[in-house]
């Protein structure tokens, strides 16, 4: 785990936190983290997750966040910019794999939130 990801992770944390007490969460804390990650970044790979970006934030918008909100959507584009292809990859599907056991195990009619279960998947995969 280097020096970025183990930041990403303390937001983790006290987003996770925010978003189980409220289901909403202030992504605009992650900006700083973000002009880091984006203006050392110097991967081409960061086009792609720009432009995958832009594309979920419409359907978001279109589908009026029926499932995930736009600050999952915004700290998930971030935490894609300090993994590999392969491990972001690994990481999503971690989480809503965490997610769905989190749906069984504790039946409820609300929306859990998402970011502690990409919280957990995180810790997972830049542990490990």
């Amino acid at each position: 785990m280097n020096q970025a990801q183990f930041y990403f992770l303390l937001l983790l944390i006290g987003l996770s936190q925010s978003d189980w007490r409220s289901t909403k969460i202030n992504s605009y804390l992650a900006l700083p983290l973000a002009y880091l990650i984006l203006y050392h970044h110097k991967h081409v790979y960061l086009t792609l997750i720009i432009i995958g970006y832009g594309i979920s934030l419409t359907l978001n918008t279109l589908s009026h966040q029926r499932w995930l909100g736009h600050g999952d959507l915004d700290i998930f584009a971030l935490g894609l910019t300090l993994l590999p292809p392969l491990n972001g990859l690994n990481w999503l599907w971690l989480a809503s794999l965490s997610q769905l056991l989190c749906y069984i195990c504790l039946p409820t009619n609300t929306q859990l939130p998402f970011i502690p279960a990409l919280t957990f998947a995180w810790l997972v995969i830049t542990v490990i």
